[in-house]
This record gives structure tokens, C-alpha cells and sequence, in this order.
């Protein structure tokens, strides 16, 4: 069934609601509290167990709950699903709060095959060739990374998540673009990941609803900041 064009704009507010009587309730008949942490891939990386524990620590009775939500932009914060959300990139909507943790270098993902694979380093320029593999809801990489720095590739195949990116690039479909931590946490026996030379940074971002935080949004981002601003590459 499809929705209609105002379905479509009651549907996230709907979501929002429901989720905020959930946590009402809960609040109710638990003496324990629960933060949702959206992601759409690969959180802090490395970062993200150690965030979490000091946080659940330093706050007897709460718990953190990590989600996934990789089909809206925003992990879930712009219904409700998160209170808090990890994100690669900046927000463009001016209702989410954020702060950037850090700034992460990029890494081509090439199938193993691929001529410019047996290079250590690559450029922009070299993956001109190749059909580029992008996540439109939840991914960085645009065209508009090469003005400047290259020739952009000529085709774009367009995937769901990271999963059909990544399988999609070792098929020999095309290449892509990602924040180093995705070669950290996502090896295949297919695909190589090469740092590029002058590629834009990538930003990692905490961003959380900013009309209605939930109380312990400020506690989880300044112990981000505290611990991850500047600090983590």
C-alpha cells in the first residue's frame, strides 16, 4: 500500500510519538533507562565498545542500545527510533543538533583484480575509469568529490546498504569511497582498500534531535567530546 503525500509527512511524526509513549511506558515499570544509538554502518569503529561501557559505567541503571537504521538518512533521528545517532557527514537539517568527533581519512574499495589495486596509494583521478558504487540514503560519496582533484567516474550504480556495496564491488561492478574505518570492519576476500591521497576528509558526527533530546543526550555527547574530539582518526 502506498502512502499518500501527507501520509508520507504524518509518518515520521507518527513514528516519533509512538516511540516517545514506548519510552514513557518503560520509564514507568523499569527503574532502568535506555539511550538508542542509531548508526547506518560502522559507528566509532573501534571506538564505539569503549564509548559505550565508560558511558554505561559512569550511569548505574542505564543502558546503551546500539541500532541499526540504515533506510532513513539520519539512523533513526528523525523518528524517533534514536535519541542519539553516529553518522558519517554533516547533517543538512537544521532540527538535528550535532557535533563532529572527528574527521576521517577515505579509502577506495576496489575489486582485487582492479588495475590501480596493486598500487599502495591511490588518487581521485585513478578511479576515473571504473563505475562508481554509492548507498544514496545513507552514504558520503557524491560526484562532487572529484571537482578539483579529477576526472569523476562516467557511471554510478546505485545500492541499498553496505552489504549490496560491498558485494557489488567485489563482483567487479565498480569501485567505491569510504572512511578508513569501513576497510577496518568490513574485510573481504574480494576487495582491497587503498588510501586515497586527495580525497576530502570524512566527517564522523554526533547528531541527536534537537527539539526534543532525550535527558541523557548532553551526558553521552560530552563524554564523546571528552574523550573523541580530535583524538581518533
Amino acid at each position: 500500500m502506498l502512502l499518500t503525500e501527507v501520509g508520507e509527512r504524518l509518518l515520521p511524526l507518527a513514528a516519533r510519538a509512538l516511540s516517545a509513549a514506548d519510552d514513557a511506558v518503560t520509564a514507568t515499570v523499569s527503574p532502568h533507562s535506555t539511550l538508542r544509538v542509531g548508526f547506518s554502518y560502522n559507528a566509532l569503529g573501534e571506538n564505539t565498545t569503549p564509548l559505550v561501557r565508560e558511558f554505561e559505567s559512569v550511569h548505574p541503571g542505564v543502558r546503551v542500545e546500539l541500532r541499526r537504521i540504515d533506510e532513513v538518512p539520519f539512523a533513526g533521528i528523525e523518528d524517533g527510533r534514536s535519541h542519539v545517532a553516529i553518522l558519517r557527514g554533516l547533517p543538512a537539517d537544521p532540527r538535528i543538533g550535532h557535533v563532529v568527533l572527528h574527521q576521517e581519512p577515505r579509502v577506495a574499495a576496489l575489486p582485487r583484480e582492479h588495475p590501480v589495486a596493486a598500487l599502495a596509494e591511490v588518487t581521485m583521478d585513478d578511479m576515473r575509469h571504473s563505475p562508481l558504487v554509492v548507498v544514496p540514503i545513507t552514504g558520503t560519496t557524491t560526484l562532487s568529490l572529484w571537482d578539483g582533484v579529477g576526472q569523476a567516474p562516467r557511471q554510478v550504480i546505485r545500492v541499498h546498504n553496505l552489504e549490496e556495496w560491498l558485494e557489488a564491488i567485489a563482483a567487479g561492478r565498480g569501485i567505491g569511497l569510504s572512511g578508513e574505518s569501513t576497510s577496518m570492519l568490513h574485510p573481504h576476500p574480494w576487495v582491497v582498500y587503498r588510501p586515497v591521497s586527495d580525497a576530502p576528509l570524512l566527517p564522523v558526527v554526533l547528531a541527536w534531535a534537537g527539539d526534543q533530546p532525550h535527558p541523557l543526550t548532553s551526558d553521552f555527547v560530552d563524554l564523546a567530546k571528552a574523550r573523541y574530539v580530535c583524538t581518533v582518526r
